[in-house]
This record gives structure tokens, sequence and C-alpha cells, in this order.
């Protein structure tokens, strides 16, 4: 016997400004939205959905552990925009070094800059966050703000393309990456 099953999708729909990545968000059936950015405000009297206002990868992480709980009573997650949880990510990684310099934890250190050996551990929030994403029992679409790609030739920086603005392996891990022109 075949027995039909409903799977959920996920998505990322990037572009630039004012294109219709929220609106479209939006129309996914019973949303839960977590809004980093307050572009939803525009469309609260347009849709029906809850929202979580937030600037902290924390009440992120939290909200989306709660949504994993939820078995009924949302069929979508936005996160709009995503890029900005891996920016507080980032950030939040360089305020605790610099924290972790200034209380002498990092004697080799002189500064919180980057470094290679760094990026491994900043980007383990990230992935256990978008494991989690990927996992819901719902539809997710991550809206994305676009980035410029530059490349230096002939001694200028010249724009080359356009990308999504994130974690770069991000873009692989949904079922589908749409750029909203």
């Amino acid at each position: 016997e075949i027995i039909a099953r409903k799977a959920p999708t996920s998505l990322i729909l990037w572009g630039p400004p004012g294109v219709g990545k929220t609106h479209f968000g939006l129309t996914f059936p019973k949303c839960a939205v977590i809004d980093l950015e307050h572009g939803t405000d525009l469309f609260s009297d347009r849709f029906d959905f809850d929202v979580l206002h937030t600037h902290s990868a924390a009440e992120v992480l939290s909200a989306i552990e709660r949504l994993s709980q939820d078995k009924k009573e949302y069929e979508t997650l936005v996160i709009d925009p995503f890029g900005l949880v891996w920016e507080q990510i980032q950030e939040s990684y360089v305020v605790n070094l610099e924290k972790r310099i200034k209380g002498g934890q990092e004697k080799s250190r002189k500064t919180a800059e980057l470094q290679f050996r760094d990026w491994g551990k900043v980007k383990r929030p990230q992935k256990h966050i978008m494991n989690l994403i990927l996992s819901l029992p719902m539809n997710v679409v991550l809206v994305g703000r676009q980035a410029s790609i530059f490349e230096e030739q002939d001694g200028k920086i010249k724009e080359i393309g356009v990308r999504f603005e994130g974690e770069k392996s991000t873009a692989y891990l949904p079922d589908i990456l749409m750029m909203n022109l």
C-alpha cells in the first residue's frame, strides 16, 4: 500500500530590498515569524501570523526549540532576515572573546579580531540552529538579504555579482534556494 505523505518544505528566499520577500513568506499557512528588523510590521493587517521581534540569536534558538515541541499550532516558520542571526552569532563570539582577553584567559591574543582557528567555534551555533530548523515538522522560510560579491580587477574593486547574505554553507541546506528580483 502506498501512503501519500505531505512533507514540509524548507527554502531560502533572498534578493534586494522591496521585492516582496517578507510578503511571500507570509503567504505560507499558519506562520510563526521570528522578525529581526520589524519587516512584518507592514503586513500585520493583511496576514494572520504570530511574531517574535528580537535581535538575539539566543532568543531565536529558544523560539526554534519551542517550535520543535509544537505539533500542530504552526505550519510554517519564517525567519526574517536570517543573515542577522549569523551576524549576531559572530558579534556574540567577539564580545565573549574580548571578555576572555581582558580577563587574562586568552594570553596569546592582544585583539579579538577573528582568526582562522576561531571560525569552527563561531560556526557551531549556526550549525546547531540550522539542524534544528531543518528538522522542524513544518515549512521553513528563511528570508535573506542580498549581498554584493567584489573582486579586484586591474587594481580596482568591482562588484562582480550578488549572493545570499549569511554564512556561506547555509544556502546549501534547504530544499529550495530562490532569488527574488
